[in-house]
């Protein structure tokens, strides 16, 4: 059966407790949760006693990379030393098995909004932004592949790995075993450019390890140009058919997780997660 996690925006206004509480509330397996440099071990020991304490399976750490830009790459050295560290302290005492990650340097074209998603991103970057991305993840990669951890590179938005194309030619070019994809398929419905999921599906399954998975319903401003507005919804009311993504993912024998993720969150998020994960486990096991 595939994992289920419960995303750290789901709770974001609350104590990080509440997060690991409601994930064992609500039968959830785990939680995903970032991961600062900065109090890196400290975060790491508060994480093993809340998963312990509500008796949780597994802690999905996120921690992007921020080496694309010029004068990010020139610490790059200081980047990756930082990364191994959460690798090292997060496996010895987590024991973790994946790490959500990004190469999180925004890219925005000049005088486009950040929503302009097909403006952004691998849409404007060059070669050297994908090449000082890949160097850093091929050296992070043989650092994870030794303690046995996967890296879910996750399609964003404004990152070189916005669409399924440049995320696969980042991978490409890392060239791990252990640098695998995070399926976000909310992230690609925000794009105007439509991306059915069958096409998507083709193209990336044998790198799909991890899958964030939010819904939304737009609201079109411009029909004339295709610009709309959104907001965030439960899993299950949302305009992306999930039922149809669960299909698709269990013909291809999909063995790897999910975590349910609620950015830009209204109401009590209670009633959201509560009855997501009934939904989710109903799909998977129907």
């Amino acid at each position: 059966m595939n994992e289920i996690y419960l995303h750290q925006n789901s709770y974001k206004n609350y104590p990080v407790e509440t997060l690991f509480k409601k994930a064992s509330e609500f039968g959830f397996d785990g939680v995903e949760i970032g991961i600062s440099y900065e109090k890196a071990e400290e975060e790491i020991l508060l994480f093993k006693e809340l998963k312990e304490k509500y008796k949780l399976k597994n802690v999905i750490l996120h921690r992007p990379v921020r080496t694309v830009k010029e004068e990010e790459f020139e610490n790059a050295d200081k980047e990756i030393e930082m990364f191994a560290e959460i690798i090292h302290f997060a496996k010895k005492h987590l024991n973790i098995e994946l790490i959500n990650t990004m190469a999180a340097s925004t890219l925005l074209s000049k005088d486009a909004k950040y929503i302009e998603y097909d403006k952004n991103g691998s849409a404007i970057a060059k070669e050297f932004h994908f090449e000082r991305a890949a160097q850093t993840f091929k050296k992070i990669s043989r650092i994870a592949e030794r303690e046995k951890i996967y890296l879910a590179v996750e399609i964003h938005g404004c990152l070189i790995h916005d669409t399924p194309e440049s995320t696969l030619k980042l991978l490409k070019m890392i060239n791990s075993e252990y640098v695998k994809i995070n399926f976000d398929y909310g992230n690609l419905y925000l794009r105007k450019q439509e991306y059915k999921v069958e096409d998507v599906l083709n193209l990336l399954f044998p790198y799909i390890i991890h899958s964030h998975t939010k819904n939304l319903r737009k609201i079109v401003d411009m029909p004339e140009n295709g610009d709309f507005s959104f907001f965030f919804t439960s899993i299950k009311e949302g305009e992306i058919d999930y039922r149809f993504i669960v299909l698709k993912l269990k013909e291809r024998n999909y063995r790897g997780s999910f975590t349910f993720e609620y950015p830009g969150s209204y109401g009590d998020p209670d009633l959201k997660v509560k009855n997501d994960i009934i939904y989710f486990r109903e799909l998977l096991e129907g």
